[in-house]
């Protein structure tokens, strides 16, 4: 074989490898901050992402790192080594999309080298979308895509869509993620932007999955988190005083759980501490959510105020959140919450039961429409057996205008069990009581998922006007969150008298 033989089959291996085609630096250019043309080379942490990607990938990461320029490139070398594929790019609003198919597609595009430009003919290239007529490929940006079918999709931005359009954000969830098939890719870049949102929830979902140390099928999202002290650009060299809040804040960052777990090698040198001494004299309090030392930091001020949020992460970090069985040798008890707009519309119902101090959460269940008779009859009742007691709340004995009896009369009338109100406390000793409670706590993972995440939601009331959060929850969505407040209030009285009539001894290892 002749050298240009070997050269060419040597040529023919490397571009057979999408790796190498994305990391030589010989195939793709891109617009550096300068706006010169220089090779794509993937930095460290880009290479990171590209060697751990998933199917569905969901990244929470800080200003200027590079991965929306790493995903675009992935995407069209995509379509430019494969056949039938189908590409989208959402961005966040229509002047976002232009740049990113002008500067960034079209871009890497226009100056592939002349022996690989040569070999595609370009059946469609318009504003927003390139097709290629050799090999029936099409990328396209745009800001939702309702339509057909793609094999990859790269959503940009997603925090700042959920934040500032609430609509297409629903659009993107209902619509374009709808035209992706589960084995097919899926990234969603994005910095922090709000405490809701569609990105704020598949942060915490994926964020909870990754503390459990879950196994991945193709539809669940991988968490990755990119924080802005890996990238060695964001120093500052410059001698000048070091604040003593900014040196509060580095050795807080120093013991904080998620750094040491993920990051153990950073060092917070002098060089890092100015950088960020200055960036948040610019950006104030915005600065955690644009440049995040660690994940729940991006979502501070959702994190922040969450009643319970430490509280479900260390059940999760210790496995109480699992499969927990009903072991029918134990009486369950139920605790709910009953929200009245005329008729019995909204009910919330955990269903628990203890063994010794151990509070086993087996089952939650929520649902408008239902009257007391079908949630009875259709429901509960037939759910378990072994009823003891049915705590309601307070205001259960108060009488209903059409009947004249209480809540509590028609539920006993109706349920398997006694039929309890409980007591009315302070919202404020409600809550603590569940903090104590909840190292106690085993939640069925499965059955109880709807409940947990309404007390991972479960947070203090924000008041607009005022920019401050109130001494109070949130109402939406606290239904519960509020009746877990209620069952701490028996707990304690129920391991004390309860655990005494436990006469036998098991070994429950089956049940976790």
């Amino acid at each position: 074989m002749t050298n240009s033989g070997q050269e060419l089959e040597q040529l023919v291996a490397l571009l057979s490898s999408q790796e190498w085609r994305i990391f030589s630096g010989k195939i793709y250019s891109i617009k550096d901050k300068h706006w010169k043309k220089i090779p794509f080379i993937p930095n460290a942490f880009q290479k990171d992402f590209y060697q751990r990607k998933h199917t569905k990938n969901i990244i929470l990461k800080a200003r200027q790192l590079g991965f929306s320029t790493l995903i675009d490139i992935m995407s069209l070398d995509k379509v430019l080594f494969s056949k039938y594929k189908s590409v989208g790019i959402i961005a966040d609003d229509r002047d976002s999309a232009e740049l990113i198919f002008r500067d960034k597609v079209k871009f890497a595009y226009d100056n592939l080298p002349a022996w690989i430009l040569d070999t595609f003919q370009v059946k469609t290239d318009r504003k927003g979308e390139l097709v290629f007529e050799n090999n029936h490929c099409s990328i396209a940006v745009d800001t939702s895509f309702r339509w057909g079918t793609l094999q990859s999709l790269h959503i940009s931005e997603y925090g700042k869509i959920c934040n500032k359009y609430p609509d297409k954000a629903r659009e993107i969830q209902t619509g374009a993620l709808n035209t992706v098939a589960p084995t097919s890719e899926v990234f969603i870049e994005s910095t922090a932007e709000g405490n809701s949102g569609y990105f704020y929830d598949m942060c915490m979902r994926a964020m909870a999955q990754e503390e459990m140390w879950r196994g991945l099928t193709d539809m669940d999202y991988k968490f990755f988190f990119y924080p802005w002290y890996i990238d060695e650009t964001y120093e500052l060299t410059d001698d000048f005083p070091i604040t003593q809040d900014t040196c509060d804040y580095f050795a807080t960052l120093k013991a904080n759980e998620y750094i040491q777990k993920y990051f153990p090698h950073i060092l917070f040198w002098p060089e890092k501490m100015r950088w960020w001494q200055k960036k948040k004299e610019e950006q104030g309090d915005d600065m955690i959510r644009e440049y995040p030392s660690f994940p729940k930091e991006a979502f501070d001020i959702a994190i922040k105020w969450a009643y319970y949020e430490k509280e479900l992460w260390i059940a999760r970090e210790q496995k109480r959140i699992a499969n927990i069985y009903h072991d029918e040798r134990l009486p369950v008890y139920t605790s709910w919450d009953l929200w009245w707009s005329g008729w019995w519309d909204d009910t919330a119902i955990w269903f628990w039961q203890i063994y010794w101090k151990e509070l086993r959460i087996i089952d939650y269940w929520e649902w408008t429409g239902y009257s007391m008779i079908e949630i009875a009859n259709t429901i509960v009742n037939p759910r378990y057996k072994n009823y003891d007691i049915h705590y309601f709340p307070h205001d259960g004995n108060v009488h209903e205008y059409s009947t004249g009896a209480t809540r509590v009369e028609t539920a006993r009338q109706h349920l398997k069990g006694k039929v309890e109100a409980v007591k009315m406390n302070w919202v404020s000793e409600g809550i603590n009581n569940v903090r104590n409670m909840f190292p106690n706590c085993y939640f069925d993972e499965a059955k109880c998922s709807k409940g947990l995440w309404q007390l991972a939601k479960y947070r203090r009331k924000y008041d607009e006007r005022n920019g401050m959060f109130l001494d109070r929850p949130e109402h939406k969505d606290s239904h519960g969150p509020d009746w877990f407040r209620y069952l701490a209030n028996v707990y304690a009285d129920l391991t004390k008298h309860k655990a005494q009539a436990i006469s036998y001894e098991a070994d429950y290892s089956e049940f976790y």
